[in-house]
């Protein structure tokens, strides 16, 4: 009878008013109600009315007046049901103020049970007859408990997970609102991504070094800038530099300045990136890539807390929090030599791991719609998805790319002119008629989407470098970093 219900695909609170009906009907209860624990209050659970039936008609407030909470709360405290043939003589509940209040007689309450979880109560009424429930009905509102236990479980995993999610924004976002400072969204409730939450917002409250890893595409970069925005330097610079992106000779003098004349061409002083962070954050992203000299000087860095320019004779001092990123493994390459242990070390004093697109796959469509609802105002505001595309992007294309693949998915959508997206106007890699691997992208096929994601948002935005940085979620100094790397004007 509950898989009726279950299966006709209805809202939550819907579903538990229709099951309920049916209990009533089935029991011959007068009234009843669907309780769900939110956690415990003083030692005993904190209930809350989540259906009712037949309670009057004094408002929603009703129910929670009328119920029985001692009653309900004990058979969530046991885990078993709780038969009352005559509430107001049972020794057990006589004395609660709310059993003779509501001048209860025949109560039964069922919890809900799913393995260890209890998410609730089943509890129905009837206050003119005497034993109105007997072994039958226990029976049967046990069996009608348990099949509801699962879903509802669901239900209130998925409402625990969206609280979670609010909690963590607000703590994040508070002060860099108070600050100015504008976040970049983080889009997800899977258990995953609350876990990368929490781990963002606990590396936040610190200023120690912090390392990010994760694969390509995973969205490290947001990351760090979301831990710089929610914490105590947010009003200093942030400063990204990718350490692939320059031949090492180049990153040197861009991270750590010269002076002038210090090598052919540096015709007049530059305090690099280093120095320009100060009192702020410095994110390197693939620090992976870093050659051994350059780690050696940064590691001076980090161990001395100054900077010596190329050129210059003094150091200076320099009060810079640093913030690395990787997709490469960096213990490994440390015990192949090819990464200082020392180094990584003082990088990773805090780490955090960004989970791929596969491990969340419940945040793709929330994702998709993201990216749909940043472009409002656009052709692409309207866009639909039917439900065989759903099915493709949430549960069988692995996104190697991840969330940078989802992006120029959408992007790809956009530039095709679709209103509504079928499975076959998914890219072929990701309707699968091409193979891929559950491993990062070939570095061409990111560069093509990077590539065509930039074109795109530069040729949106009229050429406009900021209002593209901000459409893509990026910085304004990665995107002319990008630009460089793919030989990209503005137009």
């Amino acid at each position: 009878m509950v898989r009726r219900v279950l299966k006709a695909g209805l809202a939550p609170e819907a579903m538990l008013d229709l099951a309920l009906a049916m209990a009533l009907e089935a029991t011959g209860a007068e009234r009843g109600f669907v309780v769900t624990s939110d956690g415990l209050e003083r030692d005993a659970p904190r209930l809350r009315v989540r259906a009712a039936r037949n309670y009057g008609d004094e408002g929603l407030s009703a129910p929670e007046r009328e119920l029985s909470r001692g009653i309900a709360g004990e058979a969530l405290r046991l885990g078993k049901p709780v038969r009352v043939d005559e509430a107001a003589r049972d020794r057990r509940f006589r004395d609660q103020a709310s059993v003779q209040a509501l001048g209860l007689r025949s109560v039964l309450a069922v919890p809900m049970v799913d393995g260890a979880a209890r998410p609730g109560v089943v509890y129905v009424e009837h206050r003119e007859a005497v034993g109105r429930f007997g072994v039958e009905e226990e029976d049967f509102l046990s069996s009608f408990a348990r099949e509801l236990a699962g879903p509802l479980e669901t239900v209130l995993g998925r409402e625990r997970a969206e609280a979670e999610v609010a909690r963590l924004r607000l703590a994040l976002e508070r002060g860099a609102l108070e600050a100015g400072v504008r976040t970049l969204p983080m889009v997800g409730s899977s258990p995953a991504f609350v876990e990368l939450l929490r781990q963002v917002e606990a590396a936040a409250r610190s200023t120690q070094s912090l390392l990010i890893v994760g694969e390509t595409g995973t969205g490290k970069e947001v990351v760090a800038r979301a831990v710089h925005a929610a914490g105590p330097r947010r009003a200093r610079p942030f400063i990204a530099e990718s350490c692939a992106a320059l031949p090492e000779e180049i990153l040197q003098a861009e991270l750590f300045g010269h002076e002038a004349g210090a090598f052919t061409g540096a015709d007049r002083a530059r305090p690099g990136l280093v120095r320009a962070a100060d009192g702020g954050t410095l994110f390197l992203d693939e620090v992976g890539d870093m050659g051994a000299a350059l780690q050696g000087a940064l590691l001076r860095v980090l161990q001395e807390g100054e900077v010596r320019p190329l050129g210059a004779e003094v150091p200076v001092r320099v009060d810079v929090r640093f913030i690395a990123a990787t997709h490469r493994d960096l213990p490994a390459m440390a015990r192949e030599d090819r990464f200082r242990r020392d180094l990584l070390y003082r990088l990773g004093v805090i780490r955090i791991r960004v989970p791929p697109l596969r491990e969340r796959r419940s945040d793709v469509l929330p994702l998709v719609r993201h990216f749909l609802q940043r472009d409002a105002g656009t052709r692409a505001a309207g866009l639909t998805l039917d439900p065989a595309a759903e099915r493709v992007l949430r549960d069988r294309h692995p996104w190697p790319g991840n969330v940078r693949e989802l992006e120029a998915e959408v992007q790809r959508w956009r530039v095709l002119g679709l209103s509504r997206v079928r499975e076959e106007d998914l890219s072929p890699e990701v309707r699968g008629d091409v193979a891929v691997h559950e491993s990062p992208l070939p570095t061409l096929h990111v560069e093509e989407l990077e590539r065509l994601a930039l074109r795109e948002a530069l040729g949106r935005h009229g050429g406009s470098v900021t209002r593209a940085a901000e459409a893509l979620g990026l910085h304004r100094d990665t995107v002319y970093r990008k630009m460089r790397r793919y030989g990209i004007v503005a137009s």
